[in-house]
């Protein structure tokens, strides 16, 4: 996720959508006074010339107290977070986080993918180098059992299901 002032846009990271790469392209753009979150790849963006990872925190009575317990509180299938900005924080989170000037004035700029591309795509992650990984048919079949939306970047880009 990528707050960019000098150019005044807003670039919110979906999931298997070549989101790094963007984001690593994008954070050429920025300067000491932009937001950049992290990433696994932050050594190939700083080799690529892109700015480092870097998260302005804000003081405590701007979090909600939803905000300060996800945080800390961490939940049966998820661990709490180390900061409220991160890869794939929503636009709901990043509304609540700047300015209504800065929200209503910047562009928001997001990736989507073709759906059974990001399935591959998600596929072949999972799997990495194991050997005794399930076939794709039982990988989607799994999948689609656990959660119909698991692919879903819709709630990235979206908030309150408008866009």
């Amino acid at each position: 996720m990528i707050i960019c002032h000098k150019y005044q846009f807003i670039f919110l990271k979906t999931r298997k959508t070549a989101g790094s790469s963007v984001e690593i392209a994008l954070s050429r753009l920025c300067d000491e006074n932009d937001i950049v979150t992290t990433i696994a790849e932050e050594e190939l963006r700083q080799e690529e010339g892109g700015r480092a990872g870097k998260n302005i925190p804000k003081s405590w009575y701007q979090y909600s107290p939803k905000d300060i317990a996800k945080l800390f509180l961490p939940l049966p299938n998820r661990k709490p977070e180390k900061s409220l900005l991160h890869n794939h924080v929503s636009a709901k989170r990043v509304k609540r986080y700047v300015s209504s000037e800065i929200w209503n004035n910047y562009l928001k700029i997001t990736i989507e993918r073709n759906p059974w591309d990001k399935a591959i795509s998600h596929y072949y992650w999972a799997k990495g180098a194991k050997e005794n990984y399930p076939s794709l048919s039982e990988h989607l079949r799994r999948l689609s059992e656990k959660h119909l939306h698991a692919l879903s970047n819709w709630k990235i880009y979206t908030i309150r299901d408008c866009s």
